[in-house]
């Protein structure tokens, strides 16, 4: 199982970099993978465990355009979405469940979970609205604490 976190201070003060590794090291168990991304008063991070072949592609947080998403998540329903989304011209098991999630989250905004079958927890910083929208799929397998 992999692992998220994040901050955002709405006070606007700029997030210590050292509670961040502090975090990471803590949810870190001999992960495949882990990363950080901080940017003022925001920041998230996530552990990566390869479950899927797919996840071998999934280098998180991913940052694309004004939006940065974090995301412990199976996505299901890949195939559907393909031909509902813009996704990148590459071959599908390249493409990680987390650029579905925020092609799925640029196209119907907050109500993309709708759209989404998995199991999913995952956090998406949208710069230009200044906020943080977090989800988790819809009969909670992923757990989500804030």
């Amino acid at each position: 199982m992999s692992g998220i976190f994040g901050i955002f201070n709405r006070n606007s003060k700029a997030v210590d970099k050292q509670i961040v590794e502090t975090m990471l090291d803590a949810t870190s168990w001999s992960p495949d993978e882990r990363g950080t991304w901080i940017d003022g008063p925001v920041a998230v991070g996530h552990t990566m465990l390869w479950n899927t072949p797919e996840s071998k592609y999934e280098h998180l947080p991913l940052e694309n355009s004004s939006y940065v998403l974090t995301m412990d998540a199976r996505i299901d329903n890949r195939d559907e979405l393909l031909e509902q989304l813009e996704l990148p011209d590459r071959h599908m098991l390249e493409v990680g469940d987390s650029e579905f999630i925020l092609a799925a989250y640029r196209k119907w905004g907050e109500e993309c979970p709708k759209y989404l079958l998995g199991d999913f927890t995952f956090s998406i910083w949208d710069e230009e609205k200044q906020q943080l929208f977090c989800e988790r799929d819809h009969i909670c397998v992923k757990p989500l604490y804030y």
